[in-house]
């Protein structure tokens, strides 16, 4: 199904609008390092700036850096995905004192596991059930 007409111009002028923004934001950084005189360390130039990235991109030197980048980004999904799939701890009545404290410290809506002792995860409903029928 093809846009309509009004759909089109929206599109557009919302794409106008980004394209103003960054222009005006480029500009502006421009301005601030060569008329206003904000120091280079703490916004560098950005002619300076783009000429070193494509140094950068011409000479490779940044496969290196992606590589082990890429690696420990991989690392952290492989660690959260078996830490997410872990089954809950089994609990015992001995934990119910602080199992109640840790629910009541841990109000972030969605959270789907507390502690009871560092390192010790309980499930939420496990340990809201478990408490309930002590």
């Amino acid at each position: 199904m093809t846009p309509s007409g009004k759909e089109r111009e929206g599109r557009l002028a919302s794409r106008a609008v980004q394209v103003a923004f960054l222009i005006a934001l480029v500009t502006l950084w421009y301005l601030a390092t060569t008329r206003w005189r904000v120091s280079p360390l703490l916004l560098p130039n950005p002619v300076a700036v783009l000429r070193d990235f494509w140094e950068i991109l011409r000479t490779g030197e940044f496969i290196g850096d992606l590589r082990v980048t890429l690696t420990e980004l991989a690392a952290a999904f492989a660690i959260a995905e078996d830490d997410s799939t872990a089954p809950p701890a089994p609990m015992t009545s001995s934990d119910a004192p602080s199992c109640i404290m840790a629910a009541a410290n841990a109000p972030i809506r969605g959270r789907r596991t507390v502690t009871s002792a560092p390192g010790t995860p309980i499930a939420s409903r496990n340990c809201i059930a478990s408490v309930l029928m002590l």
